[in-house]
């Protein structure tokens, strides 16, 4: 049996009332790798109890990229006037779906976006704007671009899981994103930077037996293009597969 991964979703209001909805990259990436993808729209009442109930029942998690900015409440800052958009609501689910599957001792794995509700939940923060607030930065939003084109180039540490599944030490990857880590959260250690200007490209847990990995990057969008997008999906449908026959 496949095991079944759970992506979290943004949310829109429209003509009925909300509407859940995230890109097929993902998905696809998953059932790429070996596994079976299932949306999870956002809970609004009690978040914690739903979300402790789906990581007893999944076996891995995506936290998906997005258009809304994680709400600067969560690592003790104030809104910024390059904040377009807020959605407390995600980041509440998001924040319980991880502690959860966390506790459940299954696979997380956070993209860009998810890479930084990530490293806000364990005490870090982020940059408002990369631009204006890490001098040199360029090169990380793609605008219009095809997200399967690299934008810049990673430095890999060796000493971690994305060296580990790739082999790889550089690697071309793709740019969709205005903020960035500054501080890194508790028990989490860099494992990628941009060849450009430093900036964080990819986290890990320090122990290497909980398995939370953030990429800031969009690895699902590149999975046909890039042997290391592959590999990280590859990586987390084996991880949860595992898990799920313990």
């Amino acid at each position: 049996m496949k095991p079944i991964i759970g992506i979290s979703t943004e949310e829109i209001p429209y003509l009925r009332g909300l509407k859940s909805f995230m890109n097929h990259g993902y998905g696809d990436a998953i059932c790429k790798a070996g596994g079976s993808p299932v949306l999870l729209q956002i809970v609004h009442d009690n978040p914690e109890e739903h979300a402790e109930n789906v990581a007893r029942s999944l076996d891995g998690l995506v936290i998906s990229g997005g258009m809304c900015y994680i709400d600067p409440q969560f690592y003790g800052e104030g809104m910024s006037p390059d904040m377009s958009h807020l959605y407390p609501p995600r980041d509440y689910w998001e924040r319980a779906l991880i502690k959860a599957f966390m506790k459940a001792g299954k696979p997380v794995i956070g993209v860009c976006r998810g890479m930084q509700q990530i490293n806000i939940l364990l005490g870090g923060s982020l940059h408002g704007n990369v631009l204006k607030d890490i001098p040199g930065a360029h090169n990380h939003w793609g605008g219009d671009t095809q997200m399967h084109f690299p934008a810049h180039n990673i430095d890999i540490d060796k000493d971690s899981h994305l060296h580990q599944i790739s082999g790889k030490e550089v690697c071309a990857v793709n740019s969709f994103h205005y903020q960035a880590i500054n501080k890194v959260g508790n028990d989490l250690k860099v494992t990628a930077r941009s060849s450009l200007d430093g900036v964080i490209e990819a986290i890990e847990h320090t122990d290497s037996n909980v398995y939370l990995h953030g990429y800031q990057f969009h690895p699902e969008m590149m999975v046909d293009n890039e042997p290391l997008c592959m590999d990280i999906f590859k990586a987390l449908v084996n991880k949860s597969a595992e898990v799920a026959s313990r």
